[in-house]
């Protein structure tokens, strides 16, 4: 232990994981097994006076057990009992110490102990100590040393001149024995200071010997000390164990904090809204902070001390001024909170009452906060319980260490719920989603960032959640993307939440974590012995998700900006690939695209392939910089794995490069059998080099981009779409690979004939207009309705009249639902037509098929600056002039008009359409420059019209450069309106003088309007967000409502069906009846008998909901098909690069629809016109936003997620879907054969309200 004059020097430095004893001694005294020392009361101990007074020991005392003597206490949860093996005590105590079984905070019983032995001490009285010492007030008018001796009781510390006058008035003898006897009468002008006014004791650095006694004024209640200096450091530091022991059991009396200063405290922790939901359970002690300040001259330092109160909240802890105007406060403390998980170590090793808690900071070194106070151990513990309500005490890595006795670190600890935000219980978020927003709160309170700019989705079911991070929201003038210490307060939140199966940081920058390297001097990046021990702060973090989330299977990091790092060092990828070599993790899909691999990293990621304990099931290394070698190894050692497990499989290369050897190309079908998503784009598949034979393919998806195709290409290619794999196929990806109208023609013929049109084929930046001669021919083949149900011509040149005559194409084609027209530029004209202008409000106007259009501008967009003028595409004022012929469209749901620079006038054209149209539910209008005025009349719109909009996404970046533009306004106008001033000061009356004066009542007007809408902005868009939401969640419940009906009637339908059976009466009854039921299975399938048909009836009612074919539904759906071995079974499709629409409305992969709400089709339930919702068998989750369902049984949950992917293992079922099917409830069917249970139910059930029924 350090002496008392270092005790306050810089902490020790400890390893990462604390050690599981931490044994604390002290000089000449054992230590028992509660970590505190023992009084062993002798000639040559404590019980003698210091120096050379000291008086005979009693014979019984020497003998006596010297634990009996120690009082126990409110706040003391230590018990005796016996150490184990690794925490023996020292000889002359380890007989009487037994097995720790200490619970914090204390029950009742402890409590009510704690104060009896109060009231016993305070009705009797004993000696503990007593010597000479020289002791100095710190506040008075003669501040000085007197030398006294000073004798300490059980309830007060009593001086004296001299130890001949201490003895005279009481005998010293008989107060040594251990039962206590009667209080004697002592004056007054002997009690020094009453133990319950004590609040702490503790060393000083200088003079040595010497220690500060902290109490409370017995009137006032001012904050006061005495400094005392005994004959040497053993003295010292056994009055200061005796003190300890002494006020222990005062503690219940012990009340430091005033009512007003306790006020003021809440005050202070609810504007942080830290406050806990009662005010008695915050955490409140008045205590000594103490600070070393060195001057420049020299090496002594001043130790300051100021007493603050120490309060605890939900995310925080607090050093609160006593008076709220404390210029020393300010001055010493700097800041007043700390975040509970900015702790990174607590040290107490009771040898008096100071505890010092390290914090990290902000760009700065770690950071020591050292007080005093007799409530050390209280604190500590309150502390611990604090954060290990937010964060699992068995979380590894440990997020603080603890540097404590070890009585107190083995303690059980009994954590609190934390109350959730009040925005969780209104959006009624689970209990799952509710503690990973609290771990993000207590972050972002350590790391003092705003929550408001997290922007995420989580979805899913209980212990098997998806994590989806968006960029983040617009909040004031903070950066567009996420700071290094956010993202920290992301991944470290994820890595505490063993929930989470999926976990996408897709499109989000991590290069600032990748280049931010550990150092001892920001706390925040340095964690000592961490078991990685990566010189980059992103590898450790991506090593804690990794190790910590047993449950995740998929990591998704593409487009990250990871690889760049500088000094060749070790990038992300590479930790991810030692991470897996170690079997550390359970990730079986990986997706890493558009990120610079360097070639060392992608060695070590397929090492990591090669020896990780699971097979991959999806890879996604599309243009990560990989050369051909590169790219067979990826192939050779997927083939070497576990080739039948490989699902997904993305190795696209940038158009040019060297593609991959025809020997490792042909096979691929034959090795990955089970291969549904193949993407390969640059690498020319279709030349003659190749011989794959796409025949033998089960594929979902297949991306051939960026290709050279020619005519026996096509040729090959519509061969291959008339075959049946072809039928399997979801997604065919052609972009850039020259296609002219003919080509283009051929391939829509094809999937005509093929009888697999509900799918989605890509032919974005192709030369389709170019020959103009196919035109005609493909324009015909569009009006008949040629193709797939969702086509894509996105980045294609068009002139005016090849534009018009394809709109008018699309006029009555009853075939293509999801169109795509996305960065449409115009060849040799500067303004489109009037006449293609009205062609496409007609088409808008006419189509009652298309349900989702894309009109937005993207890819050919010039990057704006601050106050460059926004870039308009041509085709921009024809959509807004065409958006007139949307007012009455029922069957259009999604348009996207983002980027389009359409400004105020296609605000109002949207505005006027939403007054009347019904059908638009998903509008994306976002980086049109779009005014207050605009966005203003839009939800008044949607206030008061258009119900039916329930999804509208923030429009960030107008709103972002709508303040950049309106603050350089301001200022413009503001320098405009001095030389106006400066012009009519300086000039006589006359005609320009009055057309001056009317130009600055006009700017100042201006002005004022600009400073208004920079107020103003945040509130209109808050408000479109307000409505959006109401409409939303009257949706939903109105979903909810018409669901409960539908179960009602079909549960109403089934009784009075197995009535009829009863009616009849007969066995032969049952064959009719099973004949009667819908949607029942035929006779062929289902033999009828007399035994079989009880069974198949009652089987084909509980099912019949779900074999009626195709669903679309609120969460991820897809198509219900039973598998067998022979197919291929059905898997989710991870996310494309650009939105891929399937049949029922799912972007391919995502495993949700594109649209955050139920697609409305009254296809979708054939046994109820009125009620156009999925069969309610089928429980549905959301997207954009966190909206858990409630009727999800979680050992079902965790039953349906088997853990495949070992190299052994052969997964026949699909992976892991958004849609939970739940089993049919059979309690209510009964035996048709049963007549009195029937009876029963007629009478009881058939005609009740729907409400009463079971």
């Amino acid at each position: 232990m350090a002496s008392p004059s270092t005790i306050h020097s810089s902490i020790n430095k400890h390893n990462y994981y604390p050690p599981p004893n931490n044994t604390i001694s002290y000089p000449g005294s054992p230590i028992s097994s509660r970590g505190e020392t023992s009084f062993i009361y002798s000639n040559s101990t404590i019980s003698g006076y210091g120096g050379q007074n000291r008086f005979p020991q009693s014979p019984k005392s020497q003998t006596s057990d010297p634990l009996k003597s120690y009082p126990p206490s409110i706040y003391n949860t230590v018990h005796r009992g016996s150490t184990s093996n690794e925490e023996q005590p020292s000889p002359s105590v380890s007989g009487s110490i037994q097995e720790n079984k200490s619970v914090f905070p204390p029950t009742d019983d402890m409590k009510q102990k704690a104060i009896m032995d109060l009231k016993l001490s305070e009705s009797s009285f004993k000696i503990i100590y007593a010597g000479d010492v020289s002791y100095k007030p710190d506040k008075g008018l003669l501040s000085i040393t007197k030398k006294v001796h000073l004798v300490l009781s059980n309830n007060q510390l009593l001086v004296y001149k001299s130890s001949q006058k201490a003895r005279a008035e009481l005998d010293m003898f008989n107060m040594q024995q251990s039962k206590q006897t009667a209080i004697p009468k002592i004056d007054k002008d002997r009690v020094f200071l009453a133990l319950h006014d004590i609040y702490a004791v503790h060393y000083v650095v200088t003079p040595v010997n010497t220690f500060r006694i902290e109490y409370l004024h017995v009137h006032s209640r001012q904050s006061l000390s005495h400094l005392i200096t005994a004959e040497s450091a053993k003295e010292c530091q056994h009055w200061i164990h005796a003190l300890q022991k002494a006020i222990r059991i005062h503690r219940p009396r012990i009340d430091t904090v005033t009512n007003s200063e306790k006020n003021n405290v809440i005050d202070r922790i609810s504007k942080q809204s830290d406050a806990l939901s009662k005010r008695d359970d915050i955490v409140m002690y008045k205590v000594v902070f103490k600070e070393k300040r060195y001057k420049a001259s020299g090496d002594q330092p001043k130790e300051v001390f100021l007493p603050v109160i120490f309060a605890i909240g939900k995310f925080s802890f607090y050093f609160s001024p006593i008076s709220t105007h404390d210029g020393e406060y300010l001055k010493t403390i700097e800041r007043d909170r700390f975040g509970l998980l900015s702790i990174q170590s607590i040290k107490f090793d009771n040898s008096d009452d100071t505890v010092i808690i390290e914090v990290r900071q902000i760009n700065k070194k770690s950071r020591q906060l050292v007080f005093a106070t007799t409530f050390c151990e209280i604190i500590v513990q309150y502390l611990r319980r604090a954060i290990d309500s937010i964060i699992p005490p068995n979380h590894i890595p440990p997020v603080y260490i603890a540097n404590i006795a070890s009585n107190i670190k083995s303690t059980r600890i009994i954590p609190y719920i934390i109350e959730p935000d009040p925005e969780d219980d209104i959006l009624g978020y689970d209990d799952e989603v509710k503690m990973f927003n609290s771990t993000l709160r207590a972050y972002c309170a350590s790391l003092n960032l705003n929550k408001n700019r997290f922007n995420f989705s989580v979805n899913g079911p209980p212990k098997a959640k998806s994590f989806v991070l968006h960029p983040p929201n617009e909040v004031r003038d903070l950066s567009v993307t996420y700071t290094k210490y956010e993202l920290i307060a992301i991944l470290r939140s994820l890595a505490i939440s063993n929930f989470f199966q999926e976990i996408s940081l897709r499109d989000i920058p991590l290069s600032d974590l990748e280049s931010w390297n550990t150092s001892s001097s920001d706390g925040w990046s340095m964690v000592e012995n961490h078991p990685f021990n990566n010189s980059n702060v992103l590898s450790n973090e991506i090593y804690d998700i990794l190790i910590n989330l047993n449950a995740l299977r998929k990591l998704d990091l593409s487009n990250c900006q990871i690889g760049n790092c500088q000094d060749e060092k070790e990038s992300a990828i590479a930790a991810i690939g030692l991470i897996m070599s170690s079997g550390k993790t359970s990730v079986s899909r990986l997706c890493l695209g558009r990120n610079n691999v360097p070639k060392s990293d992608m060695l070590k990621l397929v090492n990591g392939i090669k020896e990780h304990k699971k097979s991959i099931k999806e890879l996604y290394l599309d243009y990560c910089n990989l050369t051909k070698e590169m790219s067979e190894l990826v192939l050779k050692t997927l083939a070497e794995k576990n080739p039948e497990q490989v699902l997904c499989l993305d190795l696209s290369i940038e158009k040019g490069k060297e593609a991959i050897s025809p020997d490792y190309i042909n096979p691929i079908f034959q090795v990955f059998r089970r291969l549904v998503v193949l993407r390969l784009r640059g690498h020319n598949i279709l030349d003659d080099n190749y011989k794959l034979s796409l025949e033998e393919s089960h594929l979902k998806e297949l991306d051939l981009g960026d290709s050279r195709i020619d005519n026996d290409m096509v040729t090959k290619l519509c061969k291959w779409i008339r075959s049946p794999s072809f039928l399997t196929i979801e997604a065919l990806h052609l972009g850039g690979c020259n296609l002219n109208g003919r080509h283009v023609y051929d391939i829509l013929t094809s999937i005509s004939q093929s009888n697999n049109r509900v799918m989605h084929l890509n032919l974005e930046n192709n030369p389709i207009m170019k020959e103009v001669m196919h035109l005609p021919k493909l324009h015909s083949a569009f009006s008949q309705g040629e193709g797939p149900t969702s086509i894509s011509f996105a980045r294609l040149e068009w002139d005016d009249p090849t534009l018009r005559e394809f709109i008018d194409s699309l006029r009555d084609n009853q075939t293509v639902t999801h169109l795509d027209l996305s960065d449409v530029t115009m060849k040799d004209t500067d303004i489109v037509s009037q006449d293609t202008i009205k062609m496409l409000s007609s088409l808008f106007e006419r189509n009652s098929y298309l349900k989702d259009i894309k009109l937005n501008f993207k890819y050919l967009k010039k990057p704006r600056t601050s106050l460059s003028s926004f870039s308009r595409p041509i085709i921009s004022d024809a959509i807004t002039s065409s958006l007139i012929g949307l007012r009455h469209n029922t069957t259009l749901e999604k348009i996207d008009l983002t980027g389009l620079g359409m400004e105020d006038p296609g605000a109002l054209a949207l505005a006027h359409v939403l007054k009347t149209n019904r059908g638009l539910k998903t509008i994306l209008i976002d980086e049109n420059n779009i005014t207050i005025e605009g966005y203003r009349s839009i939800t008044k719109s949607i206030e008061e019209n258009a119900n039916q909009v329930i999804h509208f996404p923030t429009p960030k970046m107008d709103h972002r450069n709508q303040l950049k533009y309106l603050v350089y306004r301001i200022e413009e106008l503001i320098m405009a309106e001095n030389e106006a001033q400066f012009f009519l000061i300086h000039t006589s009356g006359g005609e320009k003088k009055r057309e001056k004066k009317h130009e600055l009542e006009m700017m100042v007007q201006e002005r004022k309007a600009c400073e208004l809408a920079t107020k103003q902005f945040g509130d209109v868009i808050r408000s479109l967000e307000i409505a959006v939401s109401k409409n939303l969640r009257e949706y939903q419940e109105q979903y909810s409502r018409s669901m409960e009906l539908q179960l009602q009637a079909q549960a109403a339908a089934q009784e009075m069906a197995i009535a009829q059976v009863r009616i009849q009466g007969r066995a032969g009854s049952v064959n009719s009846f099973h004949r009667s039921q819908s949607g029942s299975i035929s006779r062929q399938n289902y033999p009828i008998s007399s035994s079989a048909s009880i069974t198949s009836s009652n089987s084909s009612i509980n099912n019949s909901r779900i074999r009626q074919g195709s669903i679309t539904g609120y969460g991820a759906s897809k198509r219900v098909i039973p598998e067998s071995h022979n197919s291929p079974p059905s898997f989710p499709i991870p996310r494309p690069e650009s939105s891929i629409y399937t049949p029922n409305g799912n972007i391919l992969g995502q495993g949700y629809p594109v649209q955050p709400y139920p697609n409305i089709t009254n296809s979708s339930i054939p046994n109820n016109q009125n009620l156009p919702y999925p069969p309610p068998e089928f429980e549905m989750l959301p997207q954009s936003s966190i909206y858990p369902h409630k009727g999800y049984n979680e050992a079902e949950v965790q039953n349906s997620f088997p853990d495949f992917g070992y190299v052994d293992d052969f997964e026949y079922d699909s992976e892991v879907s958004y849609m939970y099917h739940t089993k049919p409830d059979t309690s209510r069917y009964y035996d048709i054969q049963n007549e009195e249970q029937l009876a029963q139910a007629l009478q009881h059930k058939l005609y009740l309200p729907p409400d009463t029924r079971d």
